[in-house]
């Protein structure tokens, strides 16, 4: 299976994005960032639905406050990550698949962007990217695929995992 490409997402020139995080509460979800009194919990959901490679990211990326998740009432159905396999890079990100379609890969997409412009970034990479998150990432920001481009995982000890 094609791993997919890099993408390359440019952060400055963005509004604030409030309408889509309206929208979503309005269907009774909200996006935030993660407390770390719910790590385990996070965690767990992660490695359950997605995947313990996704679980290690998220982990890391929890160690600096940079892990943002979906909750509907207090159930868990969506989070993202910014800065765990690099400084610039988005990922990983998860939504439940009942949650799918009501923006919440979008909202959780909007947070994490505004965190990494918040941290000065002009450009974000969302690493090895591919299928509804590509064509989501692509409508949503001025963004270009990097061809060839999954070189940031070429140091893994097994960089098949990507795929």
């Amino acid at each position: 299976m094609d791993a997919g490409n890099d993408i390359l997402i440019r952060l400055y020139g963005q509004g604030d994005h409030g309408e889509a995080f309206r929208a979503l509460e309005a269907k009774g979800i909200v996006v935030k960032r993660m407390m770390a009194v719910d790590t385990s919990q996070t965690l767990e959901f992660v490695t359950r639905n997605f995947s313990a490679i996704w679980a290690d990211e998220a982990r890391f990326a929890m160690m600096h406050r940079n892990c943002f998740i979906a909750v509907e009432g207090t159930k868990l159905v969506g989070f993202a990550c910014i800065q765990a396999t690099a400084p610039e890079f988005f990922g990983p990100i998860g939504v439940l698949p009942e949650a799918r379609g009501k923006g919440v890969a979008t909202a959780l997409l909007h947070r994490a962007m505004l965190a990494m412009k918040d941290k000065g970034y002009k450009y974000a990479v969302a690493g090895a990217v591919r299928g509804p998150m590509a064509r989501i990432i692509k409508r949503n920001y001025s963004a270009i695929e990097i061809p060839e481009s999954i070189g940031s995982y070429e140091d893994l000890i097994d960089p098949g995992i990507v795929d």
